[in-house]
């Protein structure tokens, strides 16, 4: 993945205009990855994460919210990047379960809950509660 990155660079550097393929990298359970990994994985991630950003890399990391909460409050580098992230989603509950996302919410609607199989998918524009389509 270092080499793609690095050659993705050079072209955006060249040409910002530039667009590339989307590159997708699923973490499904990152407290097991963070209680796992060595600090060379969790920098090679941040710099992934960093560097990705402008080049049509996303870095899709599903955690509980407690789990993600408590390695935000340790400064873990990923999780203080993930919530500065361009999208996040958030599964049940309501905004101020969120506190950090939140903020980022105008006050008489951080109550929102969500229902049953909804959530809210937050970017910098703003905050859209969704209900999940459910297929047998």
């Amino acid at each position: 993945l270092a080499p793609e990155l690095n050659e993705r660079k050079g072209k955006h550097d060249l040409d910002p205009t530039d667009s590339f393929d989307e590159i997708c990298i699923l973490i499904d359970d990152f407290s097991y990855l963070y209680e796992q990994m060595d600090n060379k994985t969790a920098r090679r991630i941040s710099a992934i994460q960093q560097l990705g950003s402008g080049l049509n890399v996303k870095l899709v990391i599903a955690d509980g919210r407690e789990e993600f909460i408590r390695h935000l409050n340790q400064c873990e580098g990923i999780t203080v990047a993930m919530s500065t992230a361009g999208y996040i989603i958030m599964l049940g509950g309501n905004l101020m379960d969120y506190d950090l996302f939140a903020r980022k919410v105008p006050p008489l609607e951080r109550n929102r809950k969500a229902g049953v199989h909804e959530g809210f998918v937050q970017n910098n524009e703003g905050t859209l509660q969704f209900r999940a389509a459910l297929y047998k």
